[in-house]
């Protein structure tokens, strides 16, 4: 991760945390950070939208096939979730991430 941090001249080395449930990574969120949630089969807004707000705290992708009824419903009854479409057509898990994380890079570097 160092050699990573190194290349891509980031600042920082990114913190990786042992694995979690579902249940308890919603658990300890931080209240105060958004927690933007792709969705492939609702209507939700565009990431565009979202990306003009400023407000990307953390992105969460699903996995192939989804989230299931229960994680949805976790997702939805949590204040900090906010859900974001990355269009029409449903995306594999590895390329919606890349997608998503591409698209707010591109914006942020407008930004600046």
């Amino acid at each position: 991760m160092v050699e990573a941090s190194e290349q891509s001249e980031r600042l920082t080395v990114p913190d990786v945390h042992a694995l979690i449930s579902f249940k308890e990574m919603l658990a300890s969120w931080p209240k105060d950070a958004l927690l933007h949630v792709g969705c492939a089969r609702q209507r939700c807004p565009s990431l565009m939208s979202i990306a003009q707000k400023k407000s990307v705290s953390a992105i969460l992708i699903g996995p192939e096939g989804g989230f299931s009824e229960a994680e949805l419903k976790l997702l939805a009854a949590a204040p900090f979730v906010r859900f974001f479409s990355l269009g029409r057509g449903v995306l594999r898990a590895e390329t919606a991430a890349l997608s998503a994380l591409s698209f707010l890079k591109g914006c942020r570097a407008e930004e600046s």
